[in-house]
């Protein structure tokens, strides 16, 4: 894209740091569903930092071949940092399930979210009341709300260990699976507020796991906050026990890669299961947006209580990566 390249050069030359662009224009192509003008991006990856350029490079050449050949050599290059193999890893997860807003199928109908206590902070009801306004079919679960429904479905073994989870981020995490393998529909985190295509979404997102991806960013992760599948997905089963055997292994965080995102990822990656990933201009215009909610300034928040406890996720992805040999 040469002018694109000129106009970056420009700014760059006036000291301006233009390193987030390439991204973010890639998200805009992927967004509009122009994948074919991808590869024209190639050119900007000087503008980025670190291993970036290399991953980028590899991206721009997988949208255009339609399969994630070159993110995956930068995957198994062990040359290279391990934040870069991340990057190759979200990106790659993102080239196998690039998909734009469903247009036809049955979809999950109802929708659920959670909130551990039975108290919802005043500036959570609105967003709250707006998803509920959507289906007759919704509901908020509360923790020990959570925890019965989980003895319900999958038995008291399961039930004991979502109640001795540490954090209420880590029992959604869990909670989630579980509501989405026994009857299908849509979970939503609290913080979030519906965006206009959502009804439509509701009435034609099924046939298979549908995640939204963070495109505008290195590392295009994949969210587990906006979930939605149909009833005994395989690929859900699936998770559960990852993320159940994550905890057994390393109790006490990193939330991200015990239960989140990083769990979600690293499991689409592995198994390379189909499913349904929304780039992240789609998703912010039309179906999920994230509210800034005061408890998020506190150890509520996940990443607030890990940041007290020092914990790390590079440290995590350090062993991680060591540990697939």
């Amino acid at each position: 894209m040469p002018g694109a390249r000129a106009v970056l050069e420009r700014a760059s030359s006036k000291g301006i740091d233009v390193a987030g662009v390439p991204f973010r224009l890639m998200d805009r192509l992927l967004s509009a569903g122009a994948v074919e003008q991808a590869a024209a991006l190639v050119d900007l990856a000087v503008f980025l930092k670190g291993g970036q350029p290399e991953v980028f490079r590899a991206l721009c050449a997988d949208l255009d071949r339609g399969a994630p050949e070159a993110l995956s050599e930068v995957v198994a290059n062990r040359n290279l940092h391990v934040k870069t193999r991340w990057e190759a890893i979200c990106w790659a997860v993102f080239v196998r399930g690039r998909a734009g807003l469903p247009t036809e199928g049955r979809g999950p109908h109802r929708i659920a979210t959670f909130w551990d206590s039975g108290e919802v902070p005043l500036d959570l009801v609105t967003p709250m009341q707006d998803w509920a306004e959507l289906t007759q079919n919704w509901r908020c679960f509360s923790d020990a709300h959570a925890k019965r429904f989980i003895q319900r479905v999958a038995g008291a073994d399961a039930a004991r260990d979502y109640d001795a989870l540490w954090h209420p981020a880590v029992k959604s995490d869990v909670f989630r699976l579980y509501w989405l393998f026994d009857g299908g529909g849509l979970y939503v985190d609290a913080d979030s507020v519906p965006r206009p295509a959502v009804p439509d979404f509701l009435e034609k997102a099924g046939g298979g796991l549908w995640a939204l991806s963070m495109t505008r960013l290195p590392h295009a992760v994949t969210l587990n906050g906006f979930l939605a599948a149909p009833r005994g997905l395989a690929l859900v089963s699936g998770l559960i026990e990852r993320v159940r055997r994550n905890l057994r292994d390393h109790p006490e965080g990193p939330i991200f890669w015990l239960s989140g995102p990083g769990a979600l990822t690293t499991h689409l990656w592995e198994t390379a299961c189909q499913v349904n990933l929304v780039p992240q201009g789609i998703y912010k215009d039309q179906l999920f947006q994230q509210v800034d909610a005061e408890y998020k300034r506190t150890p509520a928040n996940w990443r607030v209580m890990e940041q007290t406890k020092g914990l790390r996720d590079f440290d995590w992805l350090t062993r991680w990566f060591a540990a697939q040999g």
